[in-house]
Order: structure tokens, then sequence, then C-alpha cells
């Protein structure tokens, strides 16, 4: 067999020298640089929208008119919508802020008079409009709108409720006149003669109406208890003419009764003190008596000494002088003073 040549093996590929960092690696310093770079512009942004929010918190002002005012800026930046934003919001706070002040000096102004107030309302409102920057003028017609109700419901409330404080008042005092007609009467006449209860029905009559009345604080058992003590009071004003009228007959002891019953009678709805005052004066009138009685009984007793001495004397004297003498005596409650002449 022939003998083939042969072939020598051929040398290596030569490669040429390779890195063992990544491309990715090699451009990470790059992408770190833009990345702080855009967390710096994010930091720079967000201070200037910041800024802008604080500087559109202070553009509300008042012009030389006192209106409010307030200077906008352009929408296309972030830093202009957030100044926008707060100036808005600042607008919106202090508008609300006059509004309700304004509303509260009108209401107390009309005192109660809806229509002044609603007179006055509608011109505070069309000038407060006339003076609010256009993109605003929605958002203070609602606030205009929704605020004006509101306040005139409370000057209606308090027409409502001052006219029930003149009606309370007015009725209040028709009582106290009744209550003194009717002390004058019961002086007079005591508590059942015709005059005293037309009064009294007048009383209750009043009394139940103002019970009645949910809008008043006087419930029926408060004003029950009102028309007893008035009518105790007149009871009492009445007795102490019985006294008067007991003392002018010779009735010492009747007097003393009615005297007494002043203090211990239940039907009687005075307070102690009430009691106390009018038994009082029950025992003024009763010691006044006493007092004028033996005033008046003085020169009867001098009469009555004499006739004792000049019978003592052996003095004659008419037996009628002695019997007059002594009648006036036991008259003016000088029984001693009788049985010994």
């Amino acid at each position: 067999m022939a003998k083939l040549p042969e072939i020598q093996p051929r040398g290596a590929i030569t490669r040429g020298p390779q890195s063992s960092v990544s491309p990715s690696e090699v451009a990470n310093p790059f992408q770190q640089i833009a990345n702080a770079l855009d967390a710096a512009g994010e930091v720079f942004q967000r201070k200037e929208v910041a800024d802008a929010q604080n500087n559109g918190q202070n553009a509300v002002y008042r012009d030389a008119d006192g209106n409010l005012k307030v200077d906008l800026q352009s929408n296309l930046s972030a830093r202009g919508r957030a100044y926008n934003a707060a100036a808005q919001q600042g607008y919106a706070a202090r508008l609300a802020g006059d509004i309700r002040a304004r509303g509260t000096a009108l209401a107390t102004e009309s005192k109660g008079n809806i229509e002044a107030f609603n007179t006055s309302w509608k011109a505070f409102r069309d000038q407060t409009l006339s003076a609010v920057p256009r993109d605003f003028r929605g958002p203070a017609t609602t606030m205009l709108d929704t605020e004006g109700p509101r306040f005139a419901l409370g000057v209606s409330e308090q027409k409502r409720t001052s006219d029930l404080k003149e009606f309370e008042g007015n009725i209040k005092s028709e009582i106290q006149l009744l209550d003194d007609d009717m002390a004058a009467l019961a002086r007079a006449g005591g508590v059942s003669t015709d005059a005293y209860k037309q009064k009294q029905a007048q009383l209750h009559t009043l009394w139940n109406q103002l019970a009645e009345n949910p809008d008043f604080v006087v419930g029926e058992k408060e004003a029950g208890i009102a028309i007893q003590r008035m009518e105790s009071r007149h009871l009492s004003e009445s007795m102490l003419s019985s006294v008067d009228r007991a003392l002018g007959t010779g009735g010492f002891a009747e007097a003393r009764k009615i005297q007494q019953s002043i203090l211990t009678d239940e039907k009687l709805a005075l307070t102690p003190s009430e009691r106390r005052q009018y038994a009082g004066l029950a025992n003024e009138r009763i010691n006044g008596f006493v007092a004028q009685t033996k005033a008046n009984l003085k020169p009867t007793q001098d009469r009555s000494k004499t006739i004792q001495k000049r019978l003592k004397e052996g003095v004659g004297l008419d037996n009628d002088d002695v019997d007059l003498t002594a009648a006036e005596l036991a008259r003016g409650g000088d029984m001693a003073g009788a049985m010994e002449l």
C-alpha cells in the first residue's frame, strides 16, 4: 500500500484579549449621574412648587375700596398650577369669611325685620358679585345663595322670638294688673263678690294661654300653683278685712281667731314669709284697736275713780251715772273696772 504523506496539525486561531467587565457595568456610572441629576431636578421642582404654594396663599389682598383681589399665574407649569390652587383656596376662604361676617351684621341690624334684611342682603350680594373675578363668580354665587337663606331664617326666628317675648310680657303684665285689682276687691268685699269672680275668670284664662302655648316655658302645673298662690293672697287680704269688721263690732276674740288661722290654715297656699306678713298685719290691727280702745276708755276710767271716791266720802250720786259708767267700762273691755264700780 502506498504511504500517504502526513499533514501537520495547524496552530490554534489567535484571539484578541477579552474584558471581564460587562457593557452595562461600563455604562453604570453614567446612569448614576443621570439618575442623580433627575433626583436633583425633582427636589428643585418640589421646592419650586412648595414656594409657589406659599406665594399663592399670600396672593389675596384688598383694593382701596376694601374688595378682595387675587393675582393668578399661568397654569402651563406645575409651579403656576400650585400657585393658583393655593391662591384660589385663600380667596375662597376669605370670601366665605366676609360673607358670614357681613351676614351676621345685617341680621343683627335688621332686628327681626325680614324685609329690611332681604333688601340689604340683595344689595350686598350684587356688590360682592360685581367685585369677584370672573373665575370665582360661580363658587361665590353658591356661597351667597347658601348663606343668604340661612341668615334670613335666623332673622325670621329672631322676629318670632321677639314677638313671643312681647306677647308673654303683655300677658304677664295683664296678670299683674288683675292680681292688684283682685286684691283690692278682696279687701273691700271678700272673694265671693261678682266683681271678684269676673276678674278671677280673666286670670284663669290668661294663665291657661301661657300654659297651653308650647313656646312658653310655663307648664299647666306651674300655672295652677301660681293661680293658687295669688288667690290665697287675695283670701288673706279678705281675712284682714274680716279682722277689721270683727274689731268694729267689739269682736276681739273673733279677730284673734282670724289672725291665728292665717298662720295655720293649710288651705292658704302661702309661703312662710307671706303667712308671717299677713298675720303680722292682722296683729297690728288688733293691737291698734286695743290701744285705741284703752285711749278711748281713759276718760271713763277717770270718771269711775271719781265716782268711787265720792261714794267712799258718802256723797250721794245718781244711780244712772254709775250704771252708765260701768256699762262703758264693760264695752271697753275693762270688766274688772265695771265690776268694781
